[in-house]
């Protein structure tokens, strides 16, 4: 009986122990990594930069591929501006060969050599640089009767000096003598159906020239042309009818 008990006292101080033991005890840590070798390391490295490489090799490409749309799309857009330019040339309105009466100045664009006035006591102008009518046309605009300009320092189409104007039209003119007053700094000429009536052309300053011519009635073709070479620009031609 003692030795029973002695057994079974002992079999449960074991159990005991085992069980303290199982609950007591950690896992044990896992052994560490051994180091890695130079060539190992040497190797991370390459497979690394090896990555890296063909990730700046993919970005390189695509923003080659970016650059290439920009360019086709400014392409196209420079194509189609082209296109708009060609269709606004296409659509433009013919340019009437007969000025517009506008005030003076007469924002005519030069775009086609001077023509005569087709309207009775109108006269178009005719502007030129260079005071021989050498330099080039400039622009033309249009002038009712009286023809009187005085520019001060200035000048059309904003010529200042050695600038020549030739104005040229028709008038209706009763059968009669005429007397025609032209004023002028520097110069003027005056033809009168193809006469020459006033020839004042040396440059001078203002002064006023007239003459007087027997007209047989009807329409009479007007010429009249003035250079200015400096200083103050004025003309101005004036006409009238006298007794026999």
């Amino acid at each position: 009986m003692n030795k029973r008990k002695i057994f079974l006292t002992i079999a449960g101080v074991l159990s005991l122990v085992m069980v303290v033991g199982t609950v007591g005890c950690a896992k044990a840590p896992p052994p560490a990594p051994e180091p890695a070798s130079k060539a190992e390391f040497q190797q991370f490295q390459t497979e690394e930069k090896g990555k890296l490489d063909k990730m700046d090799s993919r970005v390189t490409k695509v923003e080659e591929e970016v650059r290439g749309v920009k360019d086709e799309v400014k392409s196209g857009f420079a194509e189609v501006r082209r296109d708009i330019k060609d269709l606004a040339k296409d659509l433009s309105p013919t340019p009437c060969p007969y000025p517009y009466p506008y005030p003076y100045p007469y924002p005519y664009p030069p775009t086609y050599p001077p023509y005569p006035s087709v309207y009775p006591g109108k006269f178009v102008a005719s502007v030129y640089q260079g005071d021989e009518f050498d330099g080039g046309y400039v622009g033309s605009f249009e002038s009712s009767y009286p023809i009187n300009y005085d520019w001060g320092l200035g000048g059309p189409f904003g010529l200042t000096n050695y600038f020549s104007v030739r104005w040229e039209g028709t008038a209706w003119f009763e059968a009669g003598n005429y007397r025609f007053r032209g004023r002028a700094d520097d110069g003027l000429r005056l033809y009168v159906d193809g006469r020459l009536l006033l020839d004042r052309w040396s440059p001078q300053t203002v002064r006023t020239h007239e003459a007087t011519i027997y007209l047989s009635g009807g329409y009479a073709t007007i010429q009249l042309e003035y250079r200015e070479r400096t200083g103050y620009a004025q003309i101005s031609l004036f006409w009238e009818r006298i007794n026999p």
